[in-house]
């Protein structure tokens, strides 16, 4: 894995992490002095967190459902902007927010702005969103770095 594209996984999936993100991947079982030995396993499941362990390989490991997997061997199970339906586009637009009077001075006198007119809070807010709802919007399918999410695999 280049070192662009671990990097990019890496972001990504910290930032997913509180949400529950299901990855699938890889590893070896190892004996007493850590020597990998026989085939791969597949697991699926939750991802409990992500740690620096092992020797000097400086290697990062994606831990799920407490097995530790090379990150190089992990894949995200993600939804396609795609796949986003009527419902949801509308639920993400109502998240752009009209009523300044909430958000404080900062914003009220046009700080905080983006360069397209959205209040950087509410661009967090959308993001969050995302997150939470399993959208790959960093275009990771493509890259072969996630996989696409089956049907009712994230329940809404």
């Amino acid at each position: 894995m280049e070192r662009i594209d671990r990097d990019l996984l890496l972001r990504d999936l910290c930032s997913r992490i509180p949400y529950g993100v299901v990855c699938e991947g890889y590893y070896m079982e190892e004996s007493g002095y850590g020597v990998p030995y026989g085939s791969r396993d597949r697991i699926v499941g939750n991802v409990d967190g992500i740690d620096h362990i092992g020797f000097d390989d400086g290697e990062v490991y994606v831990i799920i459902d407490g097995i530790p997997c090379e990150l190089s061997d992990v894949r995200c199970f993600l939804r396609s902007m795609d796949s986003m339906d009527d419902e949801e586009r509308k639920c993400l637009k109502t998240l752009v927010s009209e009523d300044l009077s909430e958000f404080g001075k900062f914003i009220k006198d046009g700080h905080g702005l983006s360069h397209d007119g959205l209040y950087m809070f509410d661009k967090q807010r959308q993001l969050d969103w995302l997150l939470k709802n399993h959208f790959d919007f960093s275009g990771i399918i493509d890259k072969g770095l996630a996989l696409e999410a089956q049907n009712g695999m994230y329940s809404k």
